[in-house]
């Protein structure tokens, strides 16, 4: 919970607030004066597109923030400016009887009475939360979570005893609060998230408070929640193998947030606990320092509200659930020994509506610069797999966008970027972060394309953008193309008759709205290796935004290969100067016969490990359609850090092709 100060005047709160009201209610009169029921105004909204983003693009951990990932600090300036515009959205689709409805509980609520700023504010942001509900639009849920957390601000529960009676009598706040107790989430549900956690591999973090939590320091540089003293626990774990994190922050004694992400390392699988109830009368416990709390006490699975602690997945997303930040504590976890990764892209377990961690963006996004972070952050690199970055996963898009270029607390205090680790914040506009941010703004959906086709032939794809703008409609001067690659001319081209105009006039794509297009894609003449990536380009011909780019391969008439790759055996971590074998079988799922003379397995080195052959040979006989063959090399360890490897097929004449696999190894001293 953020406790920052409410300390601007607000000016005008009454005619800010009845404004818009009497607006809609003269427009809607003068169109004829037919009120419609709180029903029929909730069916008609139900298929309108989500509220425009506005001020707050998510919420998450206690805190609001802006989509390039400031957190913002609630004012009362910035209360009353808030709840004004989500109030203006909302009364744009709801129907006069709501209007003058909520006018007139607005009336109720502070006619003959002297409140101050603060209180007249509460007034406000109740009100909003009772025409959320009435509209009911499809995002209400993003809605409600950030009134929650502006009622959170401007301290809801204190207020006069006879606005207190006048809020009670409209329903506007709970007759009593909930005790605070183990009750808030029932054994069975927390035992059977705990079951369900347990049977899929994933180790049960101990009750918080007990001695097997050990703490790992304090997070004095953190991008959330700045205005708390936040530390890190971990739990180790053997049987199952894995680890649970814990991140409590403190307003003194008093722990305000408390998560707890747990990792299966052989299964692959995540459980998310947070200090949460379930109950939304009383969403929250707060534990006192040294306080032992039994963990089926913590809210987990289907008793995380997203309008409390944020949709965890959309955060904690990509190869490694936790947000490791370089320089920090937690940066020290996995040279540690600690498994801080999975042997697997991870999967989460997470209450319905939640991102399920989507799968990774083939990090070639963008053209390859000095600024690439492609050095670290694919399967078996040091940084792990992104997750496939889109709107879908803004939480996690605005940490990586203060990663790249830093930000301010919401105290205004500068934050420092932390990517690169070597010259944090160099290469903020190098080309492929810019194309990363592109994707995470506009891009919704796509289906994969090809990883081979033929030259001179065609494959359709399917795109989804949307329109993340909060008052600009695409009237058809927004455009879809090819992106463009990175020298040369374009190699893939669309039939004549293709319109790649955004909406139409008559027909726009307002803010929040989205729209798919299917492509039908002509492959080029000349055989290679390609990248293909839809853009969007606004009026001036600008890219503003881009789908995950990836590799194509156009071999010419013929059959096409391709392959998939597992790695048998393989350690985690070595020591200084030590060597092993790692084992791992490759198939070929393709229409051509790997020979010992034109195909090869290639090997690619990460940091620390050292590989003394780059390449391995394919049997004498050939690998067939279908057939499989097992296969080992040495890696060796040239000092202590992190290391990797990657496994890859390639051939003379397609280069490399099908699936590329890695594994991170710590070396240590």
């Amino acid at each position: 919970m953020l406790q920052v100060p409410i300390l601007n005047a607000v000016r005008g709160i009454d005619l800010k607030f009845f404004g818009p009201l009497l607006v809609l209610i003269a427009v809607l009169a003068a169109a004829g004066g037919h009120w419609r029921s709180d029903a029929s105004a909730t069916a008609v909204v139900a298929a309108a597109p989500p509220i425009a983003t506005g001020p707050v693009a998510y919420v998450g951990h206690g805190a609001l923030f802006a989509l390039d990932g400031t957190e913002l600090a609630p004012t009362a300036t910035f209360v009353s400016r808030t709840q004004s515009f989500y109030r203006s959205q909302l009364l744009s689709r709801a129907g006069a009887k709501q209007a003058t409805r909520l006018a007139a509980m607005h009336k109720k609520m502070t006619s003959g009475l002297r409140l101050d700023k603060r209180q007249r504010l509460v007034v406000d942001v109740l009100l909003l939360d009772w025409l959320i509900r009435r509209v009911n639009p499809p995002d209400a849920e993003r809605l409600l979570g950030i009134n929650h957390h502006l009622k959170r601000a401007v301290r809801s529960g204190n207020i006069s005893k006879a606005l207190r009676a006048r809020i009670l009598r409209a329903g506007l706040l709970p007759r009593r609060r909930t005790p605070t107790s183990r009750a808030l989430v029932t054994p069975a549900t927390g035992q059977a998230y705990i079951g369900l956690c347990r049977q899929n591999g994933v180790p049960i973090p101990p009750d918080w408070g007990t001695a097997q939590w050990v703490k790992q320091g304090n997070l004095t540089s953190v991008f959330i929640s700045n205005n708390l003293q936040a530390e890190v626990y971990t739990s180790k774990s053997t049987s199952p193998e894995g680890m649970s994190v814990a991140l409590p922050r403190y307003d003194g004694d008093r722990i305000e947030l408390l998560g707890i992400i747990s990792i299966g390392k052989q299964s692959g699988n995540v459980c998310f606990w947070d200090n949460q109830t379930g109950n939304p009368l009383s969403p929250q416990f707060f534990p006192q320092r040294g306080q032992v709390v039994p963990i089926d006490m913590f809210g987990g699975g289907a008793s995380l509200l997203p309008n409390v602690g944020g949709r965890c997945s959309s955060c904690h997303a990509g190869e490694n659930p936790y947000i490791v930040h370089p320089a920090t504590v937690l940066g020290q976890l996995k040279t540690s020994g600690l498994p801080t990764f999975a042997d697997r892209y991870y999967e989460p377990f997470i209450p319905a509506g939640f991102p399920e961690n989507p799968v990774p963006t083939p990090i070639t996004a963008g053209p390859a610069s000095a600024g690439s972070c492609s050095g670290c952050h694919f399967a078996g690199g040091p940084g792990g797999r992104f997750p496939e970055l889109s709107a879908d996963v803004a939480e996690y898009c605005g940490i990586l966008s203060r990663a790249f270029a830093g930000g301010t607390t919401s105290l205004g205090m500068p934050i420092a970027p932390t990517m690169p680790p070597s010259n944090p914040g160099s290469q903020s506009n190098e080309p492929q972060p810019v194309a990363l941010l592109q994707q995470c703004r506009y891009f919704v959906s796509q289906t994969p394309p090809p990883t081979t086709v033929q030259s001179s032939s065609s494959f359709t794809a399917t795109v989804t953008f949307m329109n993340p703008d909060r008052m600009i409609n695409w009237i058809g001067s927004h455009t879809l193309a090819f992106a463009p690659p990175p020298n040369g001319p374009q190699v893939w081209q669309a039939p004549a008759s293709f319109n790649g105009a955004l909406g139409t006039p008559g027909q726009p794509i307002g803010p929040g709205s989205t729209v798919t297009r299917t492509v039908t894609v002509l492959t080029p003449s000349q055989p290679g290796t390609y990248e293909f990536a839809f853009v969007v380009r606004d009026p001036g011909g600008r890219i503003i935004g881009r789908s995950p780019a990836t590799k194509i391969t156009v071999m010419g008439t013929g059959p096409i290969p391709n392959a998939s790759i597992v790695i048998n055996t393989a350690p985690n971590s070595l020591r200084d100067g030590q060597s092993t074998t790692v084992t791992a079988t490759a198939t070929n799922n393709g229409q051509t016969t790997w020979t010992a003379t034109d195909h090869i397995v290639r090997l690619g080195r990460i940091l620390r490990i050292s590989l003394p052959q780059n390449t391995v040979a394919i049997p004498s006989g050939g690998v067939g359609p279908g057939q499989s063959f097992t296969f080992n090399f040495t890696i060796l360890c040239n000092g202590s850090g992190q290391g990797g490897f990657t496994v890859q097929m390639a051939s003379s004449a397609a280069g490399p092709f099908g699936q590329s696999v890695g594994r991170t190894v710590v070396c240590q001293p």
